[in-house]
């Protein structure tokens, strides 16, 4: 193969692939989360940056309220479809920026937290109802 048809795949390649890569990751439902010096971030091959897949604005407080504070590694399943264990939280609002979802804990109190635009990478439309289950990882 010469060198013009292997850059012209690989080119091709490079514009398909993200695209490949989403279908791929919508058909995994769990991603690991981690705490370092105080801030929660995604661990996932989702291509965005480390500072972009920090967790902000509600969301560090709802992992911990179900984990704890001196827990800093979790898995993260979740689903547009409700699933045995799970949680609900609901849809607020959202924009081009990102996400608002409310959690009703069981003694009536909410909880909401904000998903920045990382979130459209596992859905392109924000689902009303995100099912959620956040566990600790040893």
């Amino acid at each position: 193969m010469n060198m013009r048809v292997a850059l012209r795949i690989k080119l091709e390649l490079n514009k398909v692939l993200p695209h490949i890569m989403k279908v791929i990751r919508r058909k995994s439902n769990t991603v690991r989360a981690y705490k370092e010096d105080g801030k929660w971030y995604i661990r996932d091959r989702n291509g965005y940056s480390k500072g972009a897949n920090e967790l902000v604005d509600g969301i560090p407080q709802l992992i911990e309220y179900f984990v704890g504070q001196a827990t800093k590694h979790v898995s993260i399943t979740y689903s547009d479809k409700d699933f045995e264990n799970s949680r609900t939280l609901s849809l607020v609002s959202t924009d081009d920026y990102g996400t608002w979802y409310e959690y009703i804990d069981e003694r009536n109190v909410p909880h909401v937290g904000w998903l920045c635009p990382v979130f459209f990478w596992y859905f392109e439309k924000p689902p009303e109802k995100l099912y959620f289950e956040v566990k600790p990882i040893a």
